[in-house]
């Protein structure tokens, strides 16, 4: 009977053997799974990011900035020759004042000396 129990105690070996192999391939049949899940989310969000409605919302945000930006600086020109021309009669008038300034005091000068100034 030795021999039918160290048979049993050998098969339940090799059993036991068989199921930690049989659960060893399970885990790495649930791994390799996971892994592929993973790599077509992957793939889905690559192909979200390349789908061409997605490179044509691009496109148009892009363009919109750009618009954006030309407008800005056409505002930026046209402010900056607005300034420039302000400047430029600014400049007039106050070679005209001090034209007439000088006109005023000529006029004071000549009724009370007599002379004119240069």
């Amino acid at each position: 009977m030795s021999k039918k129990k160290h048979s049993d105690h050998e098969e339940k070996e090799k059993s036991r053997a068989f199921v930690e192999k049989l659960q060893e391939a399970s885990h790495e049949i649930n791994s390799v799974k996971g892994s592929f899940l993973k790599g077509i989310e992957d793939l889905a969000k690559i192909h979200n990011l390349l789908s061409i409605d997605r490179v044509n919302e691009l496109s148009k945000m892009l363009q919109s900035y750009e618009d954006r930006l030309s407008e800005a600086e056409r505002m930026k020109e046209e402010t900056s020759e607005g300034v420039r021309r302000h400047n430029e009669e600014f400049e007039k008038e106050k070679k005209a004042h001090q034209t007439m300034g000088c006109l005023q005091n000529q006029r004071r000068r000549t009724l009370s000396n007599g002379r004119i100034c240069s």
